[in-house]
């Protein structure tokens, strides 16, 4: 029986024993500026975790199950920015971090049009394009 609960729990063990940022952090995530922001994600149990963005550091220590939390502050807007993520001798890096004003939009079946079939859709897609263009 105990063989049985051991190799049945093992893959669990071993997922909390790799370094790993949260899904929102990855490539192209945009953090919500002038706001503290929680970042996540899971290591070696009771280890300290380590990172950096935009020239501020954070440390922080992982929990009995591997998981760890910190948030980070006073980002300024713009893009992208690197942001680092050690434990032990693992490192994890994000190129394509961005900060900005962060909307989550929710309708209907208009949620589907695209720019150009909105008002005044045409004249805006049509504007300059600068480093970070949003709609």
């Amino acid at each position: 029986m105990l063989a049985l609960w051991l190799l049945l729990t093992a893959p669990i063990n071993l997922m909390a024993q790799k370094l790993t940022l949260a899904d929102p952090f990855g490539e192209g995530a945009v953090l919500q500026q002038n706001s503290v922001i929680n970042i996540w994600g899971t290591a070696a149990p009771y280890k300290e975790v380590t990172g950096e963005i935009q020239g501020k550091q954070f440390k922080t220590k992982s929990d009995k199950s591997g998981r760890w939390e910190t948030t980070l502050s006073e980002l300024k807007s713009g893009g992208p920015y690197q942001l680092k993520v050690s434990s032990g001798t693992t490192q994890l890096i994000r190129n394509e971090i961005y900060v900005g004003e962060v909307w989550i939009a929710a309708g209907q079946s208009n949620m589907a049009w695209t720019l150009e079939q909105s008002y005044q859709g045409k004249s805006i897609s049509k504007m300059q394009r600068t480093p970070i263009f949003a709609f």
